[in-house]
């Protein structure tokens, strides 16, 4: 389409999007990366809309390879400030949550990392309810790690979701 036609708004999520290719099955990472920025740099000659998209698969399935996590977090952020501010709510909250995992996973503590959850309710409010559910199961997982009322972290159990709540989804 874009050789033939041109650029269009979903011409740098799809470049964004095809660096899983590159990184998950030919291993090539740094190819990933410049797909990616490729994506990145088509950002002006689309509609304003599509920015917090672009940069979420960008930064999530290219960048990311080639960086450390903590490098993709001010990215993140970025792309639910803008899907926030001009209406985009699901590429906000996938962005959210993406980053909520990565502090976890870059060494933030837990109880901070629950404070940072405790909002995930709001998505049910807007509708979203697959960052709902995601967002409510690493809340519950969150809270079993800092209480340690288990010794098998992964059994969801507490206020916020029992295992009997996930698999009635």
């Amino acid at each position: 389409w874009t050789a033939t036609y041109g650029v269009n708004d979903l011409t740098p999520t799809a470049v964004g999007t095809m660096s899983i290719i590159f990184s998950g099955i030919l291993g090539d990472l740094q190819g990933a990366a410049e797909l990616a920025n490729t994506g990145l740099s088509l950002i002006p000659r689309v509609s304003p809309l599509q920015e917090p998209r672009i940069l979420f698969v960008t930064h999530l399935f290219g960048i990311l390879w080639t960086q450390s996590m903590a490098e993709s977090l001010k990215p993140l952020l970025r792309s639910c400030e803008l899907g926030l501010c001009i209406g985009v709510i699901e590429s906000a909250f996938r962005a959210i949550l993406v980053f909520l995992k990565y502090r976890f996973l870059t060494g933030f503590p837990v109880d901070l990392c629950i404070a940072d959850l405790m909002y995930v309710p709001q998505m049910k409010e807007f509708n979203y309810v697959v960052a709902y559910h995601s967002g409510v199961l690493t809340l519950q997982a969150h809270l079993n790690l800092a209480v340690r009322t288990t010794t098998d972290h992964l059994l969801l159990t507490g206020d916020i979701c029992k295992v009997e709540d996930h698999l009635a989804w």
